[in-house]
């Protein structure tokens, strides 16, 4: 049934947003149906006005997910929806007409995949995945006729493999089930592996189904059990032009005005805050925004589920819906900065939401006599929301509330906090949702406002961080996590810095933990904020454990710490790059006992340090082991040993870069700040024997190295640390030929 223009239909709820490109929405309501939009229609209509199904066009629960398809087979785009109760539906584009329906699942549909080439027994057709792991065929050549279903496992599905005559279902517990195209009959149930090397000779359609599962916020830390993402009223709001005070003026060209009366300017064309914010993500209010707009990038299609409470806010009075409550106002700022962020691309978005945002939360209470402030307690229920849009949203508003909140309502606020702060507790409440709420309000407060706050208040919340991270079992431990990597700086004057970057340490490199993946990364880039701020602290810490390491495994975590750390923020350990050298070699040692359990990661930050500093050079035919140092020298290792062997002093400034010749006899350095290249045998040669630790004659006597060439780079010479990370290299076009690369310019000499 083609769907028709509703300007009189009962609005309903909408539950579900697609955004086809940076205009065009396609909405979901709560009655089953759907509709196509602009966003400025959208806000100038209302939910009225638009393209919308109706009757047996519908669906028969809340809409709960959207997907676009093309059909290139059939030359047609195609609407897919799923609703809450199983259902799934199928639409044409652009007309919306009804193409079929049915409740497929018994839970709601979270993906959809188009099928060709006669896989899976279908020329052309879809395959719809449920939340249970139930999977469904569509034959598109025969009017998307639901043709089979593939039930769910105990076990969550991971991936679905196609063929043209077999289907393989993977699982999380390590099991694969093999179904036969034509009968679509049970084959066999095989580990994994088995299903893996079936594959190997290719053929298949392969779909990772792991991100494809409605998810729940891992985190309750509102009071009362989890719930998926709920704007409550503020979605409806944000649909209803009239609620939302929006003066959103028509068209000045359709109404009759002349082309000189259009605004030439945001400000001039909108006198408020909340047009303001309505203006960056709709188009044709402003030519400036619009712009802006028309410069982006395709959009990537993707749903986000809006359900929540059924309604919306009564209006007595022209600002009645900030005048409700605290958790109104939360609601319709957090629905405004989400739909915001659906509505423009990520650099738009970071260029215009903060300043908006700001805006909105300053002028409100200016504009509003009887404004409610948005609730701090309300936002943080949304800090580990499964979606990104919500997460960012409630993080940017919580800032923009906190900076405008005068001082003396911060004191109050974090010491009404404070008293419920996990440290304060007994032991059976401290892991409450009402605990960890409280640390992140207050943890986040101290992280931004630290100097307001009592030294008993710091105290507090430092123990509360130290308590989660210590806990095991604690599952709020991403939370201190996250508090680590903003006010480190705070904590360790409190608690043991040296032991929290320990369970740092440990957090990063853990893979037991399958309930919060999240954490080893928020644990990963929490040390690298560590060490970027207070790289004294962490390498002392990493040095000690090095060489001190209670098990092979801690050693293991902490060379893969530092590995990491060398791969995203090279600089962060530049100056201490000979501290670290040592710590790793002396962890080679033949006689430790860890040596052999340590000997793959050691290798491999080895290697890392080689391709990352051009100060750091080895020769795998002597296994020796050169580091420039800042001070001018250059200190030699033997890995075999695993000892320091000796020091080479020419240099008077920074070392920038140093190699081996290909025999491993001969060893250059070049300083660019003296712009001098240094040349030094260090082969093993009758004479070392009778100058152990010593570094090989010279040809001549004195300490004075082989050959001292100078030469002039200019401006180079200047060149930054970063910089010689990237532009110097070192070839050998021959043994004892050496060609020096600095950027743009090359030094060739016979070494």
């Amino acid at each position: 049934m083609p769907a028709v223009m509703t300007s009189h239909l009962a609005e309903g709820r909408p539950t579900c947003l697609l955004r086809l490109d940076w205009d065009s929405l396609i909405i979901g309501f709560a009655d089953g149906s759907i509709a196509r939009t602009t966003l400025k229609d959208l806000l100038r209509e209302g939910v009225n006005g638009r393209l919308r199904t109706v009757g047996k066009a519908r669906l028969h629960g809340n809409i709960v997910f959207l997907h676009v398809l093309h059909q290139a087979l059939l030359q047609q785009s195609i609407v897919v929806a799923g609703s809450d109760d199983g259902g799934v539906g199928i639409w044409s584009l652009p007309d919306l007409s009804l193409l079929a329906k049915q409740v497929v699942f018994s839970t709601p549909l979270v993906g959809v995949h188009p099928v060709e080439d006669g896989h899976a027994g279908l020329r052309n057709g879809l395959i719809c995945l449920s939340s249970d792991g139930t999977v469904a065929f569509v034959n598109a050549s025969s009017n998307y006729t639901f043709t089979s279903l593939v039930p769910c496992a105990s076990a969550p599905l991971t991936k679905a493999c196609f063929s043209a005559d077999n289907l393989v279902f993977m699982y999380e517990n390590g099991k694969a089930r093999l179904w036969d195209v034509k009968t679509l009959e049970l084959w066999r149930i095989v580990e994994k592996e088995k299903a893996e090397e079936l594959m190997e000779g290719g053929g298949w359609d392969i779909i990772d189904t792991g991100n494809e599962r409605v998810e729940i916020s891992p985190l309750p830390i509102g009071e009362g059990p989890p719930t998926p993402l709920s704007l409550d009223s503020g979605i409806p709001l944000i649909l209803d032009v009239k609620n939302l005070d929006l003066a959103c003026k028509p068209d000045p060209v359709q109404n009759g005005a002349s082309p000189a009366q259009q605004p030439d300017s945001l400000s001039k064309e909108l006198d408020s805050v909340l047009p303001l914010v309505a203006g960056s993500f709709t188009y044709a209010l402003d030519s400036d925004v619009d712009g802006l707009c028309d410069e982006q990038a395709a959009v990537p299609q993707r749903s986000v589920s809006l359900s929540g409470h059924a309604g919306s806010i009564s209006q007595d009075t022209e600002h009645a819906v900030w005048e409700t409550s605290p958790t109104a106002t939360t609601f319709l700022l957090l629905s405004l900065v989400t739909v915001l962020r659906l509505c423009l691309t990520y650099d738009v978005f970071e260029l215009h939401a903060g300043a908006i945002v700001a805006s909105c939360v300053a002028s409100l209470p200016e504009k509003v006599p009887g404004y409610q402030p948005p609730a701090l307690d309300v936002l943080v229920r949304f800090w580990y929301d499964p979606s990104v849009e919500i997460q960012q949203a409630a993080r940017l508003l919580f800032g923009a509330v906190l900076s405008q909140m005068a001082d003396n309502d911060v004191i109050v606020m974090a010491e009404f906090w404070q008293r419920q702060l996990p440290c304060l507790q007994p032991d059976a409440d401290q892991g409450s949702p009402a605990c960890a709420r409280a640390l992140l309000i207050c943890g986040n407060i101290a992280a931004e406002r630290y100097a307001l706050l009592s030294t008993s208040t710091l105290r507090d919340i430092s123990k509360s961080i130290s308590l989660y991270l210590h806990d095991e079992h604690c599952k709020y431990s991403i939370l201190a996590i996250d508090l680590c990597s903003r006010g480190f700086h705070i904590w360790q004057q409190y608690i043991d810095a040296v032991e929290t970057l320990r369970c740092l340490f440990k957090e990063a490199t853990s893979f037991e933990r399958s309930t919060l993946p999240a954490v080893g990364l928020q644990s990963r880039l929490a040390i690298l904020q560590i060490a970027s701020a207070n790289t004294a602290l962490f390498m002392t810490t990493v040095s000690l454990d090095i060489l001190n390491a209670p098990t092979a495994d801690h050693l293991k975590a902490i060379m893969l710490i530092v590995a990491f750390i060398v791969r995203k923020k090279p600089l962060v350990l530049y100056l201490s790059l000979p501290r670290l050298v040592d710590a790793v070699v002396k962890s080679l040692d033949p006689d430790s006992s860890s040596r052999d359990a340590v000997l793959q990661a050691a290798t491999v930050i080895l290697d890392q340090l080689v391709k990352t500093y051009p100060s750091v050079a080895f020769n795998g035919k002597v296994q020796r082991l050169a580091v420039g140092t800042i001070e001018g020298a250059v200190i030699m290792y033997d890995l075999k040993t695993a000892t320091r062997l000796y020091v080479l002093e020419a240099h008077r400034k920074r070392v920038s870069a140093c190699t081996f010749s290909p025999d491993g006899r001969r060893l250059v350095s070049v300083s660019l700040e003296e712009s001098v290249v240094v040349v030094w045998k260090v082969g093993t040669s009758f004479s070392s024997l009778f100058n152990p630790g010593g570094p090989p004659r010279q040809g001549h006597a004195g300490s004075e190295p082989y050959k001292t060439i100078p030469f002039n780079v200019g401006d180079e010479g200047h060149m930054t640390v970063a910089a010689s990370l990237e532009w110097i290299t070192f070839e050998w076009p021959g043994e004892r030929s050496a060609r020096l690369k600095i950027r743009d310019s090359t030094f060739t000499f016979n070494t």
